[in-house]
Parts: structure tokens; sequence; C-alpha cells
């Protein structure tokens, strides 16, 4: 055989193989450079609903967006840019994150659980072979030598080594290992990590979120229907959210008076006075509500997310009888623009006669007071 032949046939190398591949990709996955890697691109992927709006939060911001780029808008809607968690690219990170979590955590957990068993290695017979060494000389007895070093050692939190008489019966060494609780941190941290990416990911497959604008003085009664928006989890049980019902008795909002620019007139408080009860037939208990302080109702919890204009409109017709009086709710305040209504009510004719209005806040200068009339539609 030729020298070529056989070096042709020292070069051949076996073939994966689908099991091959299959294990190669899985340790790959596995690894903790691949999981830090995902990491990072789930945080990456995150931002845009960050920078776009999000449905289930403001879907009339995001039908405003649509409006406003009739082009970019509709392929931004394809891509899931104004849903990005519940996104099918989102969620395939999210999962093959999680699976890497796992996948990597019982290796590490079994081994170090195992090195926790098991002795610290003997002590080496020759030191100097060893990358960091370091020899003194002390003037004192062997046995007080090892006893002063397995005291500092143990205080300093070293697993130490059972003591191994030789042959004379005699120890002549101390073995001692550390570094246990740093792991130990490490896969409580990373355990800790994939809790909070599970906990996640189970609120959003059972959980719902529900949005209502309640007026001063109303009371709100959770039912499907009762919601302004409502956006239930794949496997959500929104019936099964309770019957609790909710009375705004008062609101109060701080505006921002002193600083200038755009800020003057930000909102700086919300604290609502409400009566809640776990059915309606139930006494109501009074409660405070506020940005960040929720109340809890039967498994659900309720937040206040920001304020509006309520103004009550009375029409009249020509012979001065009241065809319509109520409140009439806007959208919820957002920006220190007032948010726009919009009233319908009965015309002398069968047809309907609606309102557009913006209400203003009035200043304590009449002349720097905005003007805003209604406008009729």
């Amino acid at each position: 055989m030729s020298k070529k032949a056989q070096g042709d046939k020292q070069a051949a190398q076996p073939s994966l193989g689908i099991v091959g591949w299959a294990r190669w990709i899985w340790r790959q996955l596995t690894s903790m450079r691949v999981a830090l890697m995902l990491l990072l691109l789930l945080a990456v992927a995150a931002i845009p609903g960050s920078v776009w709006p999000q449905r289930p939060v403001s879907p009339e911001l995001v039908r405003n967006y649509l409006r406003e780029n009739p082009t970019l808008g509709p392929w931004l809607d394809r891509l899931g840019i104004f849903d990005v968690y519940a996104s099918p690219w989102f969620a395939a990170i999210y999962l093959l994150l999680m699976i890497s979590l796992v996948g990597c955590l019982i290796p590490r957990i079994k081994v170090h659980f195992g090195a926790l068993k098991e002795q610290p290695p003997k002590a080496p017979q020759r030191l100097g072979r060893l990358a960091a060494h370091h020899e003194v000389v002390v003037a004192a007895p062997r046995e007080d030598v090892l006893a002063a070093a397995r005291s500092v050692l143990k205080r300093r939190g070293y697993r130490l080594r059972a003591e191994e008489p030789d042959a004379d019966g005699v120890v002549r060494d101390v073995a001692a290992e550390g570094g246990f609780l740093k792991e130990t941190g490490n896969i409580v941290f990373h355990f800790s990590l994939l809790g909070i990416i599970v906990a996640v990911a189970v609120g959003h497959l059972f959980g719902w979120r529900g949005e209502a604008i309640i007026v001063e003085g109303q009371r709100f009664t959770s039912s499907v229907g009762a919601y302004d928006t409502l956006q239930p989890g794949p496997w959500a049980d929104v019936d099964g959210s309770g019957n609790w019902t909710l009375t705004l008795d008062d609101l109060d909002v701080e505006f921002e008076t002193e600083a200038t620019g755009v800020q003057f007139g930000a909102p700086r408080l919300f604290d609502a006075q409400v009566s809640i009860a776990s059915s309606p037939d139930d006494e109501p208990t009074k409660e405070s509500l506020s940005v960040n302080n929720p109340v809890s109702l039967d498994g659900a919890s309720v937040y206040l997310l920001g304020n509006g204009y309520a103004p009550i409109i009375t029409v009249r017709d020509a012979e001065g009888n009241v065809t319509y009086s109520d409140a009439v709710r806007s959208s919820l305040r957002t920006t220190t623009t007032p948010p726009p209504g919009q009233s319908k009510s009965p015309a002398p004719t069968p047809s309907l006669a609606s309102t557009a209005l913006s209400c203003q806040p009035w200043r304590s200068t009449p002349s720097l007071a905005p003007r805003a009339p209604s406008r009729p539609g």
C-alpha cells in the first residue's frame, strides 16, 4: 500500500449521524456560554417592547401609530413588534433559554453535590510540582504546626480532610479545599434566574389583564363584559376570575405646579379611596389604592394606572327639557395634554346628537387658562 493511500486512510473521519449531531447540538445548547448568549439575546429582543407601543398595554397608541405610519406600521405588526412578549420569535428565545439553563444546571448540581460528599484530595508528595506553592520553615513541633494549620484553615471556611497517619502512625500533612460556597451561590443564582423565567411564562399562560375606566362614585363588578379591554392568556380561566366589586369613592390627584416646560401640570400623586367586596352581596371594606400599591381580590391584583376627566354633560332641548345628563368618560391621562372625550345624546329627531369635547385644567389666572370649546359632531 502506498504512503498516499495510507495517509488518506488515516485522515478519514467517521460521520456523526443523526444521534451524533443531536448530541453535539444538545451539548452546545446546554453550555454556560450559550446560556449567557441567549440571555443577552433575550434582553436585546425585549428592546422593541420599550420603543414601540404594545397592544396589550396601549391598544389606542398602537392604532394611532398604524394610522400615522401606513407603510411601516403593517410590517412591524406582521413581525409582532406591537406585541413583542407574545410573538413567536420572542417565545422561541425564551424557551431555548429555559432549556439551556435546565440542561446546564442539572449536571453541575450532580457534580457539585458529589464533590461535597467526598473528602478533599490528599496533599501532594511534591509541592514543587504545583503552580502556586510556598515553603516556610517553622521552629515548632510538627504536631503543633499541623494543629495550627488545621485551625486556621477551618476558621477560614475550608473543608478539611480527615487525618490519615502513615505506616508509622504519624500524621505528616494537612489537606483542605475551598470554593464550594462560590459554586453554591452560582447555582442558587442560576436557579433563581430560572425560577423568574418559569414564573413569567406561567403568568403569561394562565394570567389575564383587564382595564376599566371608573368614574368617581360608580361601582365596578368584575365580569368578562365589564372590562373596556381584556387580554386573557392562552390557558387563562377568565370566567373564574371572581365576582368582586370595587366602588371609587374618591380620587385625589396632585399636579406639578413648580416645574417648567413639559413637566408643568404633570400628575405627581394618585390616591384612590375605594370600597371593595368579594361579591355584590358582601359588606364592602375601605381600602386605599395608589400607584404600585395594588389591592388583591380573589387572586386578582387591582392597580391604579392613571387618571382622566369625566365632566357631567347636560343637554336640553329647545323647550328646556333635559334630554341627557351624565358623566362622560375620557381616555386615561398619559401625558400633560388632557385626553379628549365624546358624548351622544337623543335629539328631537330620531337621530342622535354627538359632541366632541376637550377638557382643560383651569388655572388660577383666568387670562392664562386654556380655552377649548365643545365642537358639535
